[in-house]
């Protein structure tokens, strides 16, 4: 199983506002190496209003603070070869996302995230949630964080 994931702003939005789904336990479980660009943190705060008021009990600047312990933030180099190529890339689709694609082509990672418009590119892969549930049992740990809700989504009940 792949270890090494590009987070998009989606997977982090999904982990601020349900802290205990299967984003928040994935990414809280320590097992995969994430990374994202600086963008996903600007894209958080732009739209923060929004963010508590769809869960007015998370502590927003506390959650943003404590983001970096669990994905490295990178700053993407804007005149990189691989920046070029990622807009090149995501111009027709969505260039705002084109340092993700960037990051992930740095890395030679997939990008994890719930925005289906990345898979209109073919440039790097792209994974979901639940395909890293699916896969979780490779990976002994991470298994053992998830296990609950994968017998949940599997049978529709707790084991």
């Amino acid at each position: 199983m792949q270890t090494r994931y590009v987070v998009d702003t989606t997977i982090i939005v999904s982990w601020l506002l349900t802290p205990d789904g299967l984003t928040g336990r994935i990414v809280r479980s320590l097992e995969l190496n994430l990374f994202s660009p600086y963008k996903a943190i600007e894209e958080l705060w732009k739209h923060r209003k929004e963010w508590t008021s769809k869960n007015p009990e998370a502590d927003f600047e506390k959650f943003v603070d404590s983001i970096g312990y669990y994905i490295q933030i990178h700053m993407v180099e804007q005149d990189s070869d691989e920046m070029n190529e990622a807009r090149a890339v995501m111009d027709e689709i969505d260039p705002d996302d084109s340092e993700f694609v960037a990051l992930a082509l740095k890395l030679r990672s997939p990008i994890w995230t719930h925005d289906r418009h990345f898979l209109e590119q073919s440039r790097v892969e792209v994974v979901s949630s639940r395909e890293i549930l699916k896969r979780s049992s490779e990976l002994p740990t991470l298994w053992e964080a998830l296990k609950e809700e994968w017998f949940k989504q599997r049978f529709g009940r707790s084991r």
